[in-house]
């Protein structure tokens, strides 16, 4: 879901090759389409990244509406807030399509990374992603309903 560019499209290659040869001693698990991955609330320091298929990731308000926070799709990682000591998931990750992911320990992916000289290029993606949050919120705060609905739809 986040933005093309050219930094974020060549760390997301250079992790999914180097992942795919590395995880591979790994277990895959397979997620059927509709399935939750985890539930918001859940406690657990495991990173997935996914090697088929789709997961949304979203946020329940307390009256129960749903707000779509991100889709990732094959090679993408999520669930990596609990490699900053977030002790349970603040969203629920649900497979879009049947999907297939491999479970990291958050240590060993903080590891993994610095053996292999991605933790930059992990930095510069998370950096992109958060300001592409920033973003959104801006412009929810900031623009009203009809021309946000305008831009959306006409655009």
């Amino acid at each position: 879901m986040i933005r093309q560019n050219p930094v974020a499209d060549l760390f997301k290659k250079k992790l999914h090759d180097s992942l795919m040869k590395e995880m591979s001693d790994y277990q895959t698990i397979k997620i059927a389409k509709n399935s939750n991955v985890y539930l918001a609330g859940s406690k657990d320091d495991l990173v997935y990244f996914i090697e088929r298929g789709q997961i949304k990731l979203l946020m329940l308000s307390p009256l129960g509406k749903e707000c779509l926070l991100a889709i990732h799709s094959g090679g993408d990682v999520f669930g990596e807030l609990c490699i900053g000591c977030i002790s349970e998931r603040a969203e629920t990750a649900i497979a879009m399509i049947d999907t297939e992911l491999k479970t990291i320990p958050a240590s060993k992916f903080l590891a993994y990374l610095g053996k292999e000289s991605l933790l930059d290029g992990f930095v510069q993606y998370l950096a992109m992603r958060v300001a592409e949050q920033q973003d959104i919120i801006t412009s929810l705060v900031t623009v009203d309903s009809e021309e946000r609905l305008g831009t959306h739809c006409y655009n």
